[in-house]
């Protein structure tokens, strides 16, 4: 990749080596920090911007812009992909406010994620540059933000589609002399149990002071806020130098389900539903189905555990339609699904998919899992209720909050092994092509 070289460039150019560090965990004294390693395929990585210090914001007259780069190697969707991010297009608008002043600081600012960590290494580069402000720079930075502004770095699926044409535009801004690279270092993160170097929770500080002039054990994060001291008492704000405080941040769950492109499915099969087209409505949620199975953007554990979820709140809004329109009998009904019983309610049905699953010879732990589904609609036999199942309104969103309610109710209790999301997928799509 023509931007990995030229940042490699970039790295060994300046002829004294850079402060970079890790903040030991025991400096790090920010309330409830409590640093996990990440393991393979069971959570999420976010990479936060906590700070960026441009120490002087005018130098001969001339007024600077900064500017903060991430580049990223990881596994993702099955490959291995090396990705660009940049703070996000408010920079340009945020920086106005600092003109009178000396330093310009920025806080919080989500780089990438949250990203399913897979396993194997994670490199990470973080270069900070500033830029001069005059029009062709601006015209180019701004050019360059706005397309990431358009994409969502948590959508890693959506965003990789303008990966390569921002990259050249990456390059292309580098590349001009109005940008001066500041400071910068990559590493390279492993999954290693043990190792020194072993991707994990923490604090990384990139300092433009040359190596040997800083320790890190002089450093401290206070409040997510770089300080400086011989001790957790005797510290003060971090100002001597251009700086950037990276966090590295596990996630056991996302909050942004919502925002992932099956939610459209599920609101294009709800919208059938309503409309009495269920058969469409099913055709559109066996494609939810399989596009969460193979869903880049999350670990396998919430592809399957979401499957069920969606399933559940599917069969929910079957037989709340079917009681607005005067179906109801002991048993709520659904038009397109009988059992050898007769009509089936959200429950049976499930229990109906289950069993024609196993006469199908589809493996018992996919079965068990539409069983176990079934069995938490109601706080029986041991199961902890599945919440926000009861009958409602019709036009109550499925938001993230409830979401992450029911999944929390799923994975509390559940007893399923060898969770395999497409199998469950193919299941779903299999009872429902086959209803009897």
């Amino acid at each position: 990749m023509a931007l990995e070289r030229f940042i490699d460039r970039l790295i060994r150019t300046p002829t004294k080596r850079r402060f970079y560090g890790q903040i030991p965990d025991s400096h790090v004294v920010d309330q409830g920090f409590s640093p996990q390693v990440f393991q393979p395929e069971k959570s999420y990585f976010q990479i936060i911007l906590s700070e960026m210090f441009l120490r002087d914001r005018r130098q001969f007259w001339q007024r600077y812009i900064p500017l903060c780069i991430v580049l990223g190697g990881f596994n993702y969707g099955g490959t291995r992909q090396t990705i660009p991010f940049l703070v996000d297009n408010r920079l340009l608008q945020d920086v106005e406010q600092y003109v009178k002043d000396t330093q310009v600081e920025y806080y919080n600012t989500k780089v990438a994620g949250p990203t399913p960590y897979a396993g194997d290494t994670v490199s990470l580069f973080v270069g900070l540059f500033r830029i001069q402000a005059d029009n062709l720079a601006q015209n180019l930075f701004n050019f360059v933000q706005t397309i990431v502004s358009t994409f969502d770095f948590a959508v890693l699926s959506t965003y990789l589609d303008i990966a390569r044409p921002l990259t050249r535009g990456v390059e292309d801004l580098l590349g001009m002399k109005q940008v001066q690279f500041r400071l910068g270092a990559r590493d390279v993160f492993t999954d290693r149990p043990n190792d020194s170097n072993q991707f994990r929770e923490g604090y990384l500080v990139y300092i433009n002071c040359p190596e040997n002039n800083m320790s890190v054990d002089r450093l401290w994060v206070k409040d997510g806020r770089l300080h400086v001291g011989p001790d957790k008492e005797s510290t003060e704000r971090f100002a001597q130098a251009d700086y950037c405080l990276i966090r590295i941040e596990q996630l056991a769950a996302r909050t942004d389900y919502t925002n992932l492109p099956f939610q459209k499915l599920w609101d294009d099969a709800k919208k059938k539903i309503y409309e009495g087209n269920h058969v469409l409505a099913q055709a559109i949620f066996m494609e939810l189905a399989q596009q969460l199975a193979l869903s880049p953007d999350l670990t396998p554990d919430h592809r399957y555990e979401l499957i069920r979820v969606y399933k559940a709140n599917f069969e929910k809004e079957v037989a709340l339609y079917q009681e607005l329109h005067g179906f109801r009998g002991e048993r709520v009904a659904t038009v397109s699904r009988r059992g050898a019983e007769g009509i089936l309610g959200p429950q049976e049905s499930i229990m109906h998919s289950a069993r024609l699953a196993h006469k199908a010879g589809f493996p018992e732990n996919t079965v068990d899992a539409l069983l176990e589904l079934s069995n938490k609609w109601e706080q029986i036999k041991g199961w902890e209720r599945i919440p926000e199942l009861e009958e409602g309104q019709q036009n109550v969103r499925l938001t993230n909050k409830i979401l992450n309610k029911q999944l929390t109710a799923l994975e509390s209790t559940s007893t399923i092994k060898d969770r395999d999301p497409k199998a469950l997928a193919d299941v779903i799509r299999f009872t429902a092509l086959n209803p009897s």
